[in-house]
């Protein structure tokens, strides 16, 4: 899978859980965060603890708040990030 197929997959999976409720659905809704995210998870074998923590600072970073998205949440994206694109 190329970079770009990789960070569609993320961005479908990330606009799908809509960590932050907004449930404005946009074609750039989390165009930056899904950047980041596969910039720092590209052809690395993470397990689904470091992809969490990966989407947590993702989301720290982008937004200064930590309840912005919910561990919970990064949980459940990290499982299928995991599933769909590492396995």
């Amino acid at each position: 899978m190329d970079k770009k197929e990789f960070f569609l997959a993320v961005k479908n999976i990330i606009d799908k859980t809509d960590p932050s409720r907004l449930l404005q659905y946009s074609e750039d809704e989390y165009f930056g965060e899904a950047a980041m995210i596969c910039d720092s998870i590209y052809r690395k074998n993470l397990n689904e603890k470091e992809i969490t923590e990966v989407i947590l600072d993702t989301f720290y970073y982008m937004f200064g708040d930590k309840s912005y998205c919910s561990k919970k949440d990064a949980e459940k994206m990290a499982k299928e990030i995991r599933e769909k694109l590492f396995e």
